[in-house]
């Protein structure tokens, strides 16, 4: 029998080989995002969303209970799942979810997961913990961020051309007197900094305009409102226009909000209380008195024109000498 010997360097290049099949042969195991993405397209998740755990960053898929209405359940990648309240815990299954993925391609010139992650870097996605020490809000993340997975990492980049992200959703690093004065305006309707893709359908206002003193907050913040609830706050009797008359100087952004809200509540005959009809009307006139014909943007002519029909400037047109809303 013959015996061949074989040098160490040729064992170690064997020895490597042989794991690199062994490798190429395994199956791929899904990420957390990537096995709750497939329960959710295998329809084993529906009617909710995922979120994230901000002490963590795990991600979970929450949705409300068809059985117990008003209970929230999280259902997590490791197959549990458990109700918000903590009332129950257990196992869910998903036909199909470990069904394993294929395994990918050898890196070749043009496939190398290396080479892709940089690339991808360069065009300004990141990582999840990127994103935390940036400052992101981990609740946002699933609604304002694209995400793809490259070889094992999952990046993530916003889904605005402007590339702006919410970083202080939170109220954590705020002060006593700021969180006092969050607290005031949120008890009234308004919301401190929301996430971007809900503020379509609301209208930004800022903290100065609402009575907070200059430099209170940093440049930049702003409080939300829904304009179809305010006169739903108003009837409660409260002036969301009070603390605005302290400011000698109104803000231009809210002066012009106020002046549309009048016009509109004018011309749909709002019925208001007499305190806030009075903190109203002064906040708009002391507006007119401020910017009429001096908006200095595009489309400032049509608050002018308002602000005539307001004062019956126009004959035949806006509220007559006895009626409140003439300014």
């Amino acid at each position: 029998m013959k015996q061949f010997l074989v040098e160490d360097s040729e064992k170690n290049l064997i020895l490597l080989l042989h794991k690199s099949l062994l490798k190429e042969a395994a199956p791929t195991q899904l990420t957390d995002e990537e096995k709750l993405r497939k329960a959710i397209s295998l329809g084993c998740l529906t009617g909710g969303s995922l979120k994230r755990q901000k002490s963590t960053g795990k991600l979970y898929y929450k949705k409300e209970s068809t059985k117990s209405p008003g209970k929230f359940i999280k259902f997590f990648a490791d197959m549990t799942f458990a109700f918000d309240d903590g009332s129950k815990k257990g196992k869910w299954k998903c036909d199909g979810i470990d069904t394993p993925a294929p395994a990918p391609a050898s890196p070749t010139a043009g496939n190398d997961p290396d080479y892709e992650l940089k690339k991808a870097k360069e065009q300004g996605w990141k990582t999840y913990e990127e994103l935390k020490k940036d400052g992101v809000d981990p609740d946002t993340i699933t609604s304002q961020f694209d995400s793809k997975v490259i070889g094992n990492t999952t990046l993530y980049k916003s889904k605005f051309p402007d590339n702006q992200v919410n970083t202080d959703l939170s109220t954590a690093e705020l002060n006593q007197q700021q969180k006092d004065f969050v607290a005031k305006w949120e008890g009234q309707g308004y919301k401190y900094n929301v996430p971007l893709v809900d503020r379509g359908r609301l209208k930004p206002v800022t903290p100065e305009s609402l009575g907070a003193p200059q430099g209170l907050f940093k440049s930049g913040t702003m409080f939300y409102y829904d304009p179809t609830t305010v006169s739903q706050i108003q009837r409660k009797g409260q002036s969301k226009y009070e603390d605005a008359l302290q400011s000698q100087t109104p803000d231009k952004g809210a002066c012009k909000d106020y002046v549309k809200d009048y016009f509109k509540s004018w011309q749909t005959g709002v019925v208001l209380d007499q305190s806030e009809m009075n903190d109203f009307k002064a906040i708009v006139q002391k507006c007119a008195r401020t910017y009429r014909g001096k908006w200095n943007f595009v489309g400032g002519k049509k608050f002018d024109e308002m602000i005539d029909v307001l004062a019956g400037r126009k004959s035949g047109e806006g509220p007559s000498r006895t009626d409140p809303y003439r300014i």
